[in-house]
């Protein structure tokens, strides 16, 4: 900006009076423009920090391929059978873990709708909870314990005394299943961003 300005003056000192009247009034014209465009590039500036900082336009969470986001967590739905220890092992290689979500019909509704995209009516798949001491302490990957309201009615059953794993049946309300940890299921993982 400022190099345009010396070559202005310059101009302007080498030329007639009426030459010089002129361009003066451009040289005006061009430093009024520079000052309105910096001065509203500075309001704008300042707005901009100011809606930010008030949270006027928060920016909502991301995820990253090939997660979906599900209210404010975010989740794969993996197209493979496997163990539950093969799933979580998976879901931690894809920087997360097999599913802890807090809103249990959110992921109901997302399974659903998974479903019916796929034209399979009913979706079962693995998630992150599960009886450690096989005791009947059912807790959830990230430490809450597992509520009794979460449960089918019958469930958990333990089933032919091998069901210790946690597990989705999407058609069941609710949805919560115990399952044997060595069938081959589908699963869920949620991605968890390093902190």
């Amino acid at each position: 900006m400022y190099s345009l300005l010396l070559l202005a003056v310059v101009v302007v000192a080498g030329q007639s009076v009426s030459q010089k009247n002129a361009l003066e009034e451009v040289l005006s014209a061009v430093i009024d423009s520079q000052l309105t465009l910096s001065h509203q590039t500075s309001v704008l500036t300042e707005l901009l920090t100011a809606t930010r900082e008030r949270n006027f336009c928060p920016q909502g969470p991301t995820c990253p391929y090939p997660y979906t986001l599900v209210l404010d967590e975010c989740f794969y739905l993996s197209p493979h059978l496997v163990t539950w220890e093969a799933a979580r092992r998976h879901c931690q290689g894809m920087m997360g873990d097999l599913a802890t979500p807090k809103y249990l019909y959110a992921i109901k509704s997302f399974l659903l709708n998974k479903s019916k995209v796929e034209g399979d009516i009913h979706l079962y798949v693995f998630v992150g909870f599960k009886d450690n001491g096989r005791n009947g302490t059912w807790k959830w990957l990230d430490g809450r314990t597992v509520d009794a309201a979460d449960w089918y009615p019958g469930e958990p059953n333990n089933l032919d005394g091998d069901e210790y794993c946690g597990h989705f049946r999407s058609h069941f309300d609710p949805m919560l299943n115990d399952h044997s940890c060595s069938v081959f299921s589908r699963f869920l993982c949620q991605y968890h961003p390093a902190n």
